[in-house]
């Protein structure tokens, strides 16, 4: 389940990667500030954590955890520039 919603992230990312490449103005990092803040939901009998930090600096960075049954299975950073 966890490759599925990762593979799911990276289609939605490269998603809108292709429509700010195909939008007349510049893309920039901080076009990506609607991503900032913290969500978590069920993934399976897991739980599907995403957290997103402001951009600065040029860059925005996430990290994405999935915890079950007192462990942690998949930890996950993310830097996009």
């Amino acid at each position: 389940m966890s490759k599925l919603l990762s593979c799911a992230i990276l289609l939605a990312l490269l998603t809108v990667t292709a429509s700010f490449a195909r939008a007349e103005k510049a893309a920039s990092v901080s076009d990506l500030a609607w991503m900032t803040g913290s969500w978590a939901g069920p993934a399976g009998q897991q739980t599907l954590e995403e957290n997103w930090i402001q951009p600065i600096g040029g860059s925005i960075a996430s990290l994405v955890r999935m915890t079950g049954n007192g462990k942690t299975s998949m930890v996950e950073l993310i830097v996009i520039e």
